[in-house]
């Protein structure tokens, strides 16, 4: 999951992550590494903050990164921050 640094994530964010999620998370972060990459940037480009839906929404990584965007892109820009706030939010909006 070295990857995550590219987002400014530091090793210690990294640690933190993978000592959050399970087993099974860590395996399919590491296998699917294109398609979260997709997604992360999408959320970075918004200003939502990764770290918390990383650890805590980790299904959000597992959805195909054309549909989610395209999801996130019917949001408005507002609402969407909202997330930077309360996590559980991102439940309702997608």
């Amino acid at each position: 999951m070295d990857y995550l640094e590219e987002y400014k994530l530091t090793k210690d964010d990294i640690n933190e992550i993978i000592n959050n999620i399970d087993e099974q998370d860590r395996i399919e972060y590491d296998v699917h590494e294109e398609n979260i990459t997709k997604i992360l940037d999408y959320l970075v480009s918004k200003n939502i903050n990764i770290k918390p839906l990383l650890m805590k929404k980790s299904y959000l990584f597992y959805t195909n990164a054309d549909k989610l965007i395209e999801i996130l892109n019917g949001i408005n820009e507002k609402e969407l921050l909202e997330v930077n706030n309360d996590i559980d939010i991102i439940d309702d909006l997608i």
